[in-house]
């Protein structure tokens, strides 16, 4: 919803949970589900898949300059911390 007021404006299809997702400049990334990572880009309101996990993201975070991603990757009885360089 606008601020301002107004009318509802839906922005994203489906999040996964509400932890799951991360704010910088480009956008908002989020899970649309636990293996599908996607990008709402603020410039122009477009939701674009910018990653899948075969074995699921778990929770995450991206930097502030989208440099970095950083996450769990799932694994029966265990997660192992996966970080992501020059990610975009």
């Amino acid at each position: 919803m606008p601020v301002a007021g107004g009318r509802e404006v839906e922005v994203a299809p489906k999040v996964a949970s509400w932890g799951s997702f991360s704010v910088t400049a480009k956008g908002v990334y989020f899970l649309s589900d636990w293996k599908t990572l996607q990008l709402l880009d603020a410039a122009t309101g477009r939701v674009t898949t910018v990653a899948k996990a075969e074995k699921g993201f778990g929770s995450f975070s991206v930097s502030p300059d989208d440099a970095y991603m950083v996450f769990p990757e799932w694994e029966p009885g265990g997660t192992d911390l996966m970080l992501v360089e020059n990610f975009r």
